[in-house]
């Protein structure tokens, strides 16, 4: 079992400098920060492999971001959602974020780029595949095609919803979100995409369509489905305000909706993965 973040940073301090953590940390907070970035990358990877997905209309324009994306199978293969690439005439790109920071990119003149093309897409499953270049991480997310997917099973993602623009600047801040499946669905509008579905409790923010919904098993983490759209449920009876006029007459209602988060089963992925992973030179 993977130890807790405190054991780690403790035994980390000790191992470089001979001291506890409680003692080490007043003294100098710049080696701890030092300790926390090498923790962060030996034992807590997220950013290495789920990652924002980016785009400009010419290597000149202007930086936008467009969702999530995760590095899947053997490292070379960026899994989206569909209807983020579907963008005609975009270049996309993406960065891998520093650990435990927000990172700054300027959206004029932004550094630390990777190309990323698309190679394969699914509109019907809302799902795409697109190459990763000059970039491999050390453990890209496994796609957990025959697992038993079923309610309540514990599951959690990560994406870049709280990514925000701000003078010229986009700001990347990743969040993780935990949660369950709370049902397989079909979800009709979805068409394709939507057969056996699952929802689980955190909504597809804008930003995070795309994000991949991961399930940890036997110390390793897997792939289970993509996050695409919402659900919502009307919070009925309480949740709802009526506002009348002069005239007692309903003049204005607010109703209140519980969202809810929409994945495609990641067995839609397995023929478009099984190309592209033997595209020759894929």
């Amino acid at each position: 079992m993977r130890a807790p973040i405190a054991k780690v940073l403790a035994g980390e301090a000790r191992e470089r400098h001979g001291k506890d953590l409680a003692c080490f940390c007043p003294l100098d907070p710049s080696r701890l920060a030092a300790i926390v970035r090498d923790v962060a990358r030996v034992e807590l990877k997220p950013r290495e492999i789920i990652v924002p997905v980016l785009g400009r209309e010419s290597p000149d324009a202007k930086v936008q971001q467009f969702g999530t994306g995760s590095i899947i199978g053997d490292g070379s293969i960026l899994l989206t959602a569909n209807h983020v690439v579907d963008r005609p005439g975009q270049l996309f790109i993406t960065t891998i974020p520093e650990p435990l920071f927000e990172v700054e990119l300027d959206a004029e003149a932004p550094d630390g780029l990777l190309t990323i093309e698309v190679a394969q897409r699914d509109k019907d499953h809302d799902l795409a595949l697109l190459k990763i270049n000059d970039y491999r991480p050390s453990n890209p997310l496994i796609p957990f095609f025959d697992f038993p997917l079923h309610e309540n099973l514990p599951a959690s993602t990560y994406e870049y919803s709280t990514t925000r623009e701000e003078r010229g600047r986009i700001r990347l801040s990743p969040v993780a979100r935990q949660g369950h499946i709370t049902r397989r669905l079909t979800v009709d509008r979805l068409g394709p995409a939507g057969e056996k579905a699952l929802e689980v409790p955190f909504p597809a923010i804008r930003g995070a369509s795309g994000a991949p919904l991961i399930l940890e098993y036997r110390g390793g983490l897997h792939l289970i489905g993509v996050l695409v759209s919402n659900a919502e449920y009307h919070l009925l009876p309480a949740h709802v305000q009526l506002s009348l006029d002069t005239a007692n007459t309903l003049a204005d209602e607010v109703r209140y909706f519980l969202p809810q988060g929409i994945a495609v089963n990641i067995c839609h992925l397995r023929s478009m993965y099984d190309r592209v992973v033997d595209t020759p030179g894929g």
